[in-house]
């Protein structure tokens, strides 16, 4: 017999509603604001980055230890305050230890029109992830190479969604 609470997955989520308090209540820009408030905060226990990095790698087993074999500059630590990048957009969350580049969970925002919050690989958007323009349009999906690419959603303003295929940054199908 077990327990139930052996049976869940304890996961922190306070990255996460911080960057929903910071952007519904700090960020200044009413739009985005607005569509964080209909689709709540980011998720993201939905997708395991390490995961699919081991399987670039052609990792197929579930040994850890191959992650602390890797260099110190792909080890990615939290960084916990808000950074100003050389494109001057802000950033905070992971980073890689000597490149300082985005590698994980993290949100950037650039010049309080857009934003773009979900996880980075050595820079780029890349896995899943959340972008919203100056007018409230949002992409929720997948991204590879800070491009839109595979299953997602996207929002207008207006109302309209549309959920499907994504390649090369469009939509891709019906």
């Amino acid at each position: 017999d077990t327990s139930i609470a052996e049976n869940f997955k304890e996961i922190d989520n306070s990255f996460s509603l911080d960057n929903y308090n910071f952007v519904t209540a700090e960020l200044g820009n009413e739009k985005i604001a607005n569509v964080y408030r209909v689709l709540g905060p980011f998720d993201y226990g939905s997708y395991d980055m390490k995961k699919e990095m081991a399987d670039e790698r052609g990792d197929n087993d579930d040994d850890e230890s191959k992650e602390d074999s890797d260099d110190d500059d792909r080890k990615a630590y939290l960084q916990d305050y808000w950074d100003t990048r050389r494109s001057g957009a802000q950033f905070r969350g992971e980073v890689m230890s000597e490149s300082k580049r985005p590698h994980g969970m993290g949100i950037k925002v650039f010049n309080k029109n857009s934003l773009y919050e979900g996880y980075f690989k050595d820079g780029t958007c890349h896995g899943a992830g959340r972008g919203i323009t100056s007018n409230g349009e949002c992409y929720q999906g997948m991204f590879e190479d800070d491009e839109m690419k595979g299953l997602g959603m996207f929002y207008w303003p207006d109302g309209r969604i549309y959920e499907g295929d994504f390649l090369g940054g469009k939509k891709q199908g019906k």
